[in-house]
């Protein structure tokens, strides 16, 4: 059922009947409708499925056995087309809420991914950077123990010849 509801009263007014009409179709069950907080709410589409509406050629003839309310054919099918253009906009405003509800929550979830990858980021670049100065510097150390060690290495073979020939 649609969010647009007419209540007995315009439900009358739209069909040109009574509202005692109106209330028989729906206890006999020829009309179906939802009774809220004791005033019934009748889907249009419903309605002029069981009635139609008002015609200016009936108000005048008095063809219809009801009383006729102050309502001509052009007022009911403007109000028919106002109710129809209403449940249009109604729609129309729902979708858009939704997807402003969508949209809010990807930007949320795109937010907080943002953030994760930005503390990553930070920390993948602490470990470089550490690494990258751990690294450095011991290959300084080991570049100047292997110069030591192979100038020890040197001295100590120029020391065996020198004593060796000696």
């Amino acid at each position: 059922m649609s969010n647009i509801h007419l209540s007995l009263g315009k439900a009358a007014q739209a069909t040109g009947k009574n509202k005692s009409t109106i209330y028989r179709a729906i206890k006999s069950g020829k009309l179906s409708a939802n009774k809220v907080d004791g005033d019934y709410h009748i889907d249009p589409a419903e309605l002029f499925r069981v009635f139609d509406a008002t015609s200016e050629t009936e108000k005048k003839t008095g063809s219809s056995n009801d009383a006729q309310p102050h309502v001509t054919g052009e007022n009911t099918s403007e109000m028919v087309a106002s109710i129809i253009e209403l449940g249009v906009l109604r729609a129309e405003v729902k979708s858009l809420n939704e997807t402003v509800s969508y949209l809010r929550q990807d930007k949320d979830h795109l937010r907080k991914q943002l953030e994760a990858e930005s503390d990553e980021r930070r920390r993948l670049n602490m470990m470089l950077i550490t690494n990258q100065t751990t690294k450095g510097s011991s290959w300084l150390v080991r570049a100047f123990v292997a110069a030591l060690l192979g100038s020890l290495v040197v001295a100590a073979v120029l020391f065996w010849r020198l004593h060796a020939t000696a």
